[in-house]
């Protein structure tokens, strides 16, 4: 909802409107706090503060800020409880500890910090857009049209800033890319990495310099909200002063507070300023207090920190400012090492980039680790795999174990000798971290893999670990003040502790599971996880209806994406015999997110064939300019009825890694689309190929391994297209469907081990147009079938064959003449052993085939751009009604084959 107003007054505003807005703040306050995993205790008070009388809290918050009256008890009995949570920085080498100081407060306090934040983010100068690129508010989903108007404020969007990791590697990449320009220099540049140290805690005087930088909106808009952050923050120097030794001065920024994040900019306008006076500096980029400068010249470190010490001076609230110097570091590039050179750098920040993954949730983070989706520019670091046996789990970080297992690998079979030293690797891990927000996934792993005996075991060992850190000092808290923060220190963590529990689905005695399930700061699975974890276990009884939906979501905070839960009611459907349609699909998707109408796909009727019943889906936009087709070797061993006995095995570490190794090559190729053989997939990996392509933009096409479901075996097609919304949301329609015919190999097999397949009694078929390219897939058999063949002749572009077949002539002479037949590209995946992979074009014999490979025991990935709009451009000029020779020099220039008989090419208006 945008709501139109003049924020002259609150007091102008009617009640109703303002609750709207009351409301807004609130849910993209609790958005925030859900996906940032350092905000564990935020978690709790959201909790507490729903699960009794939220509805009085909410009225007396409007009421009073409708009211404007800052000096009343309501305000401040609110300002009187603002106090710090005493949080683990590090423990340095002396054990001695340094503390992070969280603002602790109400949420009603918090959800004033949350409007201004959102007023104040349209006053921001433009000038420093393209120097800062952490802590960005997000414009585009909270502002009308891209426009930073305070008249139109989506206070509906649950969103409030950039993910801190995209900003990241947009300041990396575009550093990178500065220095790349200077590949052949000989005179050389330097680049400058800094940060400051303790920044938060540095500075004085914000809201003086964000007033005088914010264009006078604030003084006209906003002067009774701008009062009580004041206060909030003034509170918070009051409490934390009284226990910490660090030099502060008043004005410091609280952290926990979205207000500061635009303050931490804001504030350091000036030193950026200072800095850019500098004429030699080619590259700036600053993200929250961490630096990089490109200098078009050779310096040392003590001639990069003393300039960053005149920045300093520009302004006297910059005293505090202390600049990190063990963290500054110089790269020197020159023609002779700068390929080196720009490794190291990369590398460098490769190592620090954890820190900002922020506010992604953990199985985001596990995703964009493992995959490198978010280092795309360290190409010879992603085809090596972080783990490809069992027992490489034990030897990589206990970090990255973790999370990998937890969101990758968590549907996979280890065997026991894994399992037991990654625990016990695990329990090492807890004294040597201080890392409390991966106790849940600490949790969440025993959960997963171990029992509830080691789960208690866990509980101690960190509780162990709180009372061996409160032996050390604390280095920067008053004489005196020891005994309270110590104190303060364990009650927070023990306290963190139950809360990681509690997260990581582990019911524990007590109110917390009630009020953090009730409040949706616990997280359900994935819909496609939870039909493999309920296949696994043989649960026979799944539900695909909305009822079911509904109550599966009702703890669950995060927009769920349609890609997730049509592929699981199709699932459903083919599996338990269900007939959900799109349509309900479709609705169900709106009913779960709360929203109205979300146009996602057009679906149309496609002319009925004797019986067939194709559907036409349609997601256009504009044109890709390179179309790439990736199919990998694959030798799918045990060939032969072995390959159908291993639908009943699970999916092993090794074979998943090789799987994921062909995704990540896959997309560093720019993959557009993706084919995986006959009888591949299996449904372990589901989700995690549907979030890759989702996540990268890919189209994929490709076989599961069969499922066996009350004495039915059914072979399945998936299928997923990538595209983006009118909003440039990133979407995924993802289709699956049962084989329509089964080959005589697969029923014989079936009767030998007293299972049955069923052909279908309307052969169904899908065709999707996907950036305006036509797509239809066959599941190797049924391209046997002539009327199947035939049935989309002049409407596809791209025909895309998963396969399982040894009959190598027979197949290439039906697909051969497929692609003629059709003027289509033709693509199949076949295993190694059984025959060719392949993609076919409508030519002359001699150069109809543009990729062909087969057997081998190498495993590869094949990426080979195909000329597809070149053929539909060809498809759609070609006139049979032209004279013969005038087709024939079209065809010289294509080197297409001529059109057959009773060729008509439906251009896409005729198919509209």
């Amino acid at each position: 909802m945008i709501i139109k107003f003049n924020l002259n007054r609150l007091s102008e505003l009617e009640l109703d409107v303002l609750r709207e807005i009351v409301l807004g703040a609130y849910n993209k306050y609790k958005t925030k706090v859900f996906y940032d995993s350092t905000l564990l205790m935020y978690k709790e008070q959201i909790g507490r503060f729903e699960s009794k009388d939220f509805d009085e809290k909410i009225t007396n918050l409007v009421e009073n800020l409708h009211s404007q009256n800052m000096i009343n008890d309501y305000y401040r009995k609110l300002i009187d409880k603002v106090d710090y949570f005493p949080l683990l920085k590090k423990v340095n080498k002396k054990k001695e500890i340094d503390l992070n100081y969280f603002i602790s407060m109400p949420v009603e306090l918090h959800i004033i910090d949350t409007i201004w934040t959102v007023i104040a983010g349209t006053t921001l100068p433009e000038a420093m857009k393209s120097n800062i690129f952490g802590n960005l508010i997000a414009e585009n989903q909270l502002y009308k049209d891209d426009l930073w108007s305070i008249e139109d404020i989506n206070w509906s969007s649950t969103r409030l800033f950039q993910r801190y990791i995209f900003g990241y590697n947009k300041w990396l990449e575009k550093a990178k890319n500065r220095i790349e320009k200077h590949e052949y220099d000989e005179e050389g540049i330097t680049l400058v990495s800094s940060d400051l140290s303790r920044y938060y805690y540095s500075t004085s005087t914000p809201f003086k310099i964000f007033e005088s930088k914010s264009s006078g909106i604030l003084k006209g808009y906003l002067p009774f909200l701008s009062t009580i952050m004041k206060e909030i923050y003034g509170a918070y120097y009051d409490v934390l002063v009284k226990d910490s030794s660090l030099q502060m001065r008043r004005g410091i920024l609280p952290i926990g507070l979205s207000s500061s994040m635009i303050m931490s900019n804001i504030y350091l306008f000036e030193f950026d300023e200072a800095l850019l006076k500098n004429g030699s500096i080619i590259f700036y980029g600053r993200y929250v207090d961490d630096i990089i400068i490109i200098y078009n010249e050779i310096i040392d470190k003590n001639v990069a920190n003393k300039r960053i010490d005149i920045a300093k001076k520009s302004n006297e609230g910059y005293k505090n400012l202390q600049q990190n110097l063990d963290k500054t570091e110089i790269f020197v590039y020159n023609n002779y090492n700068y390929r080196s050179e720009l490794e190291k750098l990369l590398q460098y920040y490769k190592t620090r980039g954890i820190n900002y993954y922020g506010n992604d949730d953990q199985e985001v983070i596990s995703f964009r680790r493992y995959f490198a989706f978010d280092k795309k520019q360290i190409k010879n670091t992603l085809l090596n795999s972080s783990a490809e046996k069992d027992f490489d789990f034990a030897k990589i970080d206990a970090f990255d174990s973790l999370l990998f297992m937890n969101y990758i690998y968590d549907l996979i079979e280890f065997d026991n000798e894994t399992t037991d030293a990654v625990s016990n690797k695990i329990i090492g891990y807890i004294h040597s971290t201080y890392k409390y927000n991966m106790w849940k996934e600490i949790y969440r792993w025993h959960r997963i893999f171990k029992n509830g005996a080691m789960i208690q075991k866990v509980s101690r060992e960190i509780n162990r670990h709180i009372d061996n850190n409160l032996e050390k000092t604390i280095s920067d808290i008053k004489p005196g003040r020891e005994p309270y923060v110590l104190k303060k220190i364990e009650l927070l963590y023990k306290e963190l502790n139950i809360i990681s529990k509690v997260l990581a689905e582990i019911e524990i005695d007590g109110d917390m599971s009630n009020i953090l399930k009730k409040s949706k700061m616990v997280r359900s699975d994935s819909l496609i996880k939870k039909f493999v974890k309920d296949y696994k276990i043989n649960n026979l009884n799944l539900d695909n209806s909305v009822e079911f939906h509904i109550d599966y979501f009702k703890y669950h905070l995060p927009f769920v994406h349609f890609w997730e839960i049509y592929t699981y009611d199709q699932l459903v459907n083919i599996a338990f015999s269900k007939e959900k349609t799109y349509d309900q699909s479709y609705n169900t998707y709106l009913k779960i997110n709360k929203i109205t109408e979300d146009i996602l796909v057009e679906v149309e009727s496609f002319e009925r064939v004797d019986g067939y019943e194709p559907n036409l889906y349609k997601i256009d936009n504009p044109t890709i300019p390179e179309y790439v087709v990736s199919h990998p070797n694959i030798d799918q061993e045990n060939s032969g009825e072995g390959v159908l006995t291993e639908c009943f095995a699970a999916a092993s570490v090794s074979e998943t890694a090789y799987f994921i190794r062909n995704l990540n090559e896959a997309i560093i190729n720019k993959t557009t689309l993706l084919v995986f053989p006959e009888l591949y997939v299996s449904i372990e990996w589901l989700h995690i190929l549907l979030f890759a392509a989702y996540s990268e933009q890919f189209n994929t096409v490709y076989g599961l391994k069969n499922l066996v479901i009350k004495n039915r075996l059914i072979n399945l097609i998936g299928s997923s297209y990538a595209y983006n919304d009118k909003s440039s949301r990133r979407m995924l329609l993802s289709l699956v469907r049962e084989k329509n015919f089964y080959s005589f190999l697969e029923r014989d097999w079936c009767i030998d081990k007293g299972l049955r397949c069923d052909d279908a009694k309307t052969p169904f078929y899908f065709m999707v147009r996907n950036n305006n390219i036509v797509y239809v897939d066959y599941i190797c058999y049924e391209i046997t079938d002539i009327l199947s063949r035939g049935i989309f002749k002049g409407y596809v572009d791209i025909v895309v064959v998963p396969m399982l077949n040894k009959d190598t002539k027979y197949f290439d002479n039906i697909i051969r003449s497929l692609s003629r037949d059709l003027s289509c590209v033709v693509v199949t995946s076949n295993s190694a052993e059984w025959g060719n992979s392949s993609i076919i074009l409508p030519k002359s014999s001699n150069s109809s085939v543009l990729t062909e490979f087969k057997g081998g025991f190498n495993k590869y990935l094949v990426s080979s751009y195909v000329p597809v709009y070149s053929l539909q451009k060809y498809n759609e000029i070609f006139d049979k009604t032209k004279k013969s020779n005038e087709n024939k020099d079209l065809d010289k220039v294509n080197k297409f084959k001529l059109h057959p008989a009773n060729f008509v090419y439906k251009t896409f208006k005729k198919l509209m």
